[in-house]
């Protein structure tokens, strides 16, 4: 059985208070919403008896159904969730009235979710329901030993579980979007609860709340016990970039393990604590690596793709300035050789010269090719046809990497704020304002930055950009690289 420092059930009453203040917090934040003004019933039909459903009833691809699949069925298992939780800190006071209240509020998300995905005919509603009959009947939920535990898998599983159902969403139509942002915003407020109440807990025991959190992450997994093919699902989401290696690290253990909870930083650990914390280290930075591996080999497989589609699109439109050198840049950024590229937006100016995004795409690619002088002529052409185009924050952000590879910094970053002034939302100009910054010594500006960038894009790493541009000549490249670094872009 594993040790703690503080006896399970004086932790439990030292923290009461806290779970009084916390539970008052969430209630004054809480917002009151009905699952049946989000389901798009309208769009339902009576099921006809033995219908059998098929996938071409829905546009949703394989993993997105998975996600929905698991999400749905992770709540439908909410009975044994609660018995769990009111078995571990009890049913009165302030704990017993939070087990309560979470339950309630959990309750509303297996019904907006089913209705939305019966309704829509998202997944089989058959294989739906006897995959909940299945999994219901088991009863499997993680169950530690622990208060400390408890504490610590509560708050990674209720961000693990915001995190995905904010990422499904984000891959639905409008409507299945507002339900899963609706439910990962209740997700996310009780994560905040059980964040702050480990956080508490950490203060009163220390050792006994590091050993925990080195097993819950040791063991972690996103729930699913029980789950019918879970591996299968788990496999799709991870593949569809809903949960994998790369969320787990860079969304749940650094900013709640490593920054709000401060473990490096705990003092007064025991022997066996400070070992445990050691080797929490280690397994933190190891999983950063494996999702960093996996990230870059999913990019590359998606870049495969997307080049050959831009390979086929110049192929069978010949004569089309516009997909020609739409296929060129999109090709580009897939890795197309350089020279056939080249050709590409050849072949687009001279069907029309006076395409203003075909100069510019024509000039970024001039400044990757290492010849900022080529790039900047086409970009100032470019500018001179459309100056009031509204992608002009697009050839700004050309211009900006093209002085930054002409190491003019200093015009390189004022080009980039042009380019952010009509489009503050633009990871390539925030990404090239950092590094022109840091090239300029503006360390400071050049991390505001970069806080600006992971603000829109958390899971934005030099890895995951270098994938991207991996096309680049390997000199220009690591000089971006460096500046990037040095603005303090993680790895």
């Amino acid at each position: 059985m594993a040790a703690a420092t503080m006896p399970p059930a004086a932790l439990l009453s030292e923290l009461e208070p806290v779970v009084a203040r916390l539970l008052e917090r969430h209630l004054s934040q809480a917002k009151e919403w009905f699952p049946h003004q989000l389901v798009p019933y309208s769009q339902g039909q009576d099921f006809d008896e033995g219908y059998e459903w098929s996938p071409e009833e829905t546009e949703l691809p394989d993993t997105v159904r998975s996600a929905l699949f698991v999400n749905l069925l992770t709540e439908d298992n909410l009975p044994y969730y609660f018995r769990a939780i009111e078995a571990t800190f009890g049913r009165h006071d302030a704990w017993g009235e939070w087990n309560r209240r979470w339950t309630a509020e959990e309750g509303r998300h297996s019904i907006v979710i089913r209705d939305y995905l019966t309704v829509t005919r998202a997944v089989d509603p058959v294989a739906l329901e006897r995959a909940r009959m299945a999994q219901v009947s088991t009863g499997q939920v993680p169950e530690p030993e622990l208060p400390h535990d408890v504490l610590v898998y509560v708050a990674l599983q209720e961000l693990a579980t915001r995190i995905a159902h904010h990422n499904t969403g984000k891959l639905i139509d409008g409507v299945g979007y507002e339900v899963m942002k609706r439910v990962a915003s209740d997700e996310n407020r009780h994560h905040l609860f059980y964040r702050d109440l480990a956080a508490a807990a950490l203060q009163l025991d220390p050792s006994g709340m590091v050993l925990a959190i080195e097993r819950q992450v040791r063991d972690f997994e996103m729930p699913g016990t029980g789950i019918v093919d879970f591996d299968t699902h788990a496999r799709a989401i991870a593949k569809a970039g809903i949960y994998d290696f790369t969320i787990h690290h860079g969304q749940i253990l650094v900013p709640v393990v490593l920054r709000h909870w401060g473990v490096e930083d705990v003092t007064g650990l025991s022997d066996e604590a400070e070992e445990a914390r050691d080797a929490l280290l280690t397994r933190i930075d190891r999983i950063g690596k494996a999702g960093r591996r996996q990230a870059r080999k999913r990019l590359e497989a998606e870049a495969a793709e997307g080049l050959r589609l831009a390979v086929r699109a110049a192929e069978l439109a010949r004569d089309d300035a516009n997909v020609l050198w739409m296929a060129a840049y999109a090709g580009r950024s897939f890795g197309m050789d350089a020279d056939h590229a080249k050709e590409l937006f050849k072949r687009s100016l001279h069907l029309n010269p006076n395409s203003a995004m075909a100069l510019a795409a024509a000039g970024w690619n001039e400044a990757v090719l290492a010849n900022p002088e080529g790039a900047l002529e086409l970009l100032r052409r470019a500018e001179r046809l459309s100056p009031r185009d509204p992608r002009a924050w697009l050839m700004a952000a050309h211009g900006a990497f093209a002085y930054f590879v002409a190491r003019q910094f200093k015009d390189a970053a004022a080009l980039a704020k042009k380019a952010l002034a009509q489009n503050p939302r633009s990871a390539r100009a925030l990404r090239l304002l950092a590094a022109s910054l840091a090239k300029l010594g503006e360390r400071e500006l050049a991390a505001a930055a970069i806080r600006e960038l992971l603000a829109i894009d958390p899971q934005q790493t030099i890895s995951k950009v270098g994938v991207h541009l991996r096309h680049w000549p390997e000199r220009s490249w690591n000089n971006y690289a460096e500046a990037l670094r040095l603005a303090g872009l993680p790895e």
